[in-house]
């Protein structure tokens, strides 16, 4: 070939374009398929992501529905999702290579409970706390290696995390009261006819029918909004109203007829005609509390609210206590006492704390408490033995300290409120018992105030005596409300020793007595152990009235009765 031909040859390469197609695709065709396979690599890992994504929640929503076994409920939602799981805590129990590769073919989750916190005011990341009491929500994370189609071949699998918080919001509402199952009818009228002022009359029909009645709560209040003439509210809004005694009674004998109560409301109704004229104003909120469901409008609580039902004697106690104050009650239970010459009582009822109630409802460690009590009881009675001709005078002081119960933890297992379980705190108030003259009207009463009484005062005998016996300290009792508790309206008790017989006999056997005969040839042991003798026949008399009086208020001496009156039971919802 010559130079020129070898020249033509070049120019004619240089201008020619036919086939730059083929060249280009060749060229470019590696790449086209490295950005495909990162494209189907990235919709796997996509895909995977939001698939571990909805078993996490499922699992998340399981958990909290079961916060009471919730790795298990969640392990076996993310098995019936083809994540087959295994813990950190198990893994470290194995041996690296075996951990290795169940890390390969396994998720890896962690579930944890706490508390969530529905706080607008909050972080995201600082609503829910793990660890935090009482449980209301589980946190659910989930890790997993990915073996993506192609990039396997040039770098290790790539691992996604996911997690999800679902919360179950559970409430109950729970009270303090007695287990009394019938009223003695003298001392349930000389009680409420000085707590409302009046004169009561009930029957022990009357005053039965108002233990064996149950009232919803939230009915109540809309037939005391209705009273009220409050057209449009809230439930606080009818708390708030400030109503009289006579308005209570009359809201809760409305209620109790709607409630199919028909002997309980005749009763109310009766009571109502002596109490009308009542205008003492009564806070009510310091006996109910309704927590977040005070806000829910009047006539709504059917389809927003719980149930919630609580007994008609004890709404009404609660009510006439803090309708009186704290002013003196002066009874007269001799007709209560049989064997005992008179039984005079003077009693003083501290309110329930501003901040609780007798009644409420509660999603976390809310507290109720019961009423103090400062009772001071003179008996007298014909004495024994070398006292037999004398008259003797038993003066005794109790001050009974409130107890307070609080809400522990609520169990709701599937969310379904027919197996749920609560869990309550009870703690009965101390107990302070005295032989011995007191001033009623201080309002506080220590150990120096109460001086020696004159037991025995005849006219060439006198006999002093003091003596002191407590309840110090006492400690909290788990109680377990389940189900059935719950929908009977059982109470439950803190102790079942009778203290009141041990701290009367305590009383006697440690009393200082002083014993001046006058120029009598009666010696001063012979005059002690009579007197002795004769306090504790006193004591055993006294012992009858004394509960029953403590009952009907609706305490009880070294124990304590609690009733949980509602339950409510949320499905549980994710929240993050």
């Amino acid at each position: 070939m010559t130079a020129r031909e070898r020249t033509q040859l070049l120019a004619r390469l240089l201008y020619c374009r036919r086939g730059n197609f083929a060249i280009l695709t060749a060229t470019l065709l590696p790449l086209f398929l490295l950005a495909i396979a990162m494209v189907v690599d990235f919709a796997m890992l996509s895909l995977e992501r939001r698939r571990a994504q909805s078993a996490a929640d499922l699992a998340a929503i399981i958990a909290a529905q079961n916060l009471h076994m919730a790795e298990t409920a969640a392990r076996s939602i993310l098995a019936l999702n083809d994540h087959e799981g295994v813990t950190e805590f198990e893994l470290g129990r194995m041996e690296n290579d075996e951990a290795e590769e169940a890390r390969k073919v396994k998720s890896v989750f962690d579930v944890a409970t706490g508390r969530y916190e529905r706080d607008a005011t909050l972080t995201p990341d600082q609503r829910f706390v793990a660890g935090a009491r009482p449980f209301n929500a589980a946190r659910v994370t989930l890790s997993k290696r990915v073996r993506p189609l192609f990039k396997p071949i040039f770098a290790a699998p790539p691992t996604i995390r996911v997690s999800a918080i679902a919360s179950a919001e559970a409430a109950a509402a729970f009270s303090v009261g007695s287990r009394l199952a019938a009223l003695r009818e003298g001392v349930a009228n000389a009680l409420l006819s000085e707590l409302t002022g009046t004169s009561v009359s009930l029957s022990v029909l009357d005053y039965n029918a108002l233990l064996d009645a149950d009232v919803d709560v939230f009915t109540f209040l809309d037939e005391l909004a209705i009273r009220r003439r409050i057209a449009s509210g809230r439930y606080d809004d009818a708390l708030d109203s400030e109503p009289t005694l006579g308005d209570v009674v009359y809201a809760l004998a409305r209620a109790s007829s709607k409630g199919g109560s028909g002997a309980a409301s005749s009763a109310l109704d009766r009571l109502y005609v002596g109490v009308f004229s009542n205008a003492d104003r009564i806070d009510l909120a310091r006996v109910i509390d309704l927590g977040p469901f005070a806000k829910i409008a009047l006539g709504e609580a059917g389809a927003q609210g719980m149930p919630t039902r609580a007994r008609v004697m004890d709404l009404l106690l609660a009510s006439a206590v803090v309708a009186n104050g704290e002013r003196l009650i002066d009874l007269d239970l001799s007709a209560s006492a049989p064997g005992l010459a008179s039984l005079q009582a003077t009693l003083v009822l501290g309110e329930p704390l501003q901040h609780s109630p007798w009644l409420r409802i509660g999603v976390d460690e809310e507290v109720v408490s019961n009423v103090q009590v400062r009772l001071r009881l003179v008996g007298t009675l014909f004495g024994e033995g070398a006292l037999q001709s004398v008259s003797v005078r038993a003066p005794l002081y109790l001050e009974l300290a409130r107890g307070e119960a609080s809400l522990a933890e609520i169990r709701c297992r599937g969310g379904d409120p027919q197996d749920a379980e609560v869990d309550i705190l009870a703690r009965p108030g101390v107990v302070d018992f005295w032989l011995g003259e007191v001033e009623m009207s201080r309002r506080f009463i220590n150990d120096d105030d109460v001086a020696r009484a004159r037991l025995v005062n005849a006219p060439l005998l006198r006999i002093y005596g003091r003596a002191h016996a407590a309840v110090e300290e006492t400690t909290a009792t788990r109680l377990v409300f389940r189900a059935e508790d719950i929908e009977t309206g059982a109470f439950r008790s803190t102790s079942t020793d009778d203290i009141l017989e041990s701290l009367m006999q305590n009383l006697i056997e440690d009393s200082d007595l002083e014993v001046n005969a006058l120029g009598l040839s009666l010696s001063s042991a012979l005059a002690t152990q009579a007197l002795r003798t004769t306090l504790q026949r006193a004591a055993s008399l006294l012992d009858q009235p004394l509960a029953a009086l403590l009952e009907t208020l609706g305490v009880s001496i070294g124990e304590m009765d609690v009733r949980v009156n509602g339950v409510r039971c949320d499905r549980s919802v994710l929240v993050q």
